[in-house]
């Protein structure tokens, strides 16, 4: 049980310390944005906000069931080795995508409240398939 805590501890610092990197990069106001267009054919749906925000939530977890120190370990460098890198990226190329304008309806608040926290930079690469790897 202490293993599975300080694993537990050291996921969410390490999460969060991330996300706050994410955070500073994602609000500067100084980068000259290349803007990316989101293909026609693919359909906007306000809806999948939710799934979206379990992407950052779920595979954090997974990390937990790593049983193995060793492996653990390596799973959480890889996971700050591959963010220091698309981070880099970000901070060098920084894209940004406009987001569709959306009416205001029940269905639409995860959506909103996503738009209104993270704003629509750091578009590529895409880091959200790093904490799964």
């Amino acid at each position: 049980m202490k293993d599975f805590i300080q694993r537990f501890l050291l996921v969410n610092f390490t999460g969060a310390s991330l996300l706050l990197i994410y955070w500073l990069i994602n609000h500067r106001t100084e980068a000259n944005y290349t803007p990316i267009v989101m293909p026609g054919w693919i359909p906007f749906w306000p809806v999948m906000a939710l799934p979206y925000l379990m992407m950052l939530l779920f595979p954090v977890s997974l990390h937990l069931l790593i049983q193995d120190q060793r492996r653990f370990f390596q799973a959480l460098l890889s996971v700050v080795i591959g963010f220091i890198a698309i981070a880099t990226i970000w901070t060098v190329f920084p894209t940004e995508m406009t987001r569709p304008s959306i009416e205001n309806h029940s269905h639409t608040t995860i959506y909103q409240f996503l738009a209104e926290a993270d704003q629509p930079v750091n578009i590529f690469p895409c880091g959200h398939v790093l904490w799964p790897i």
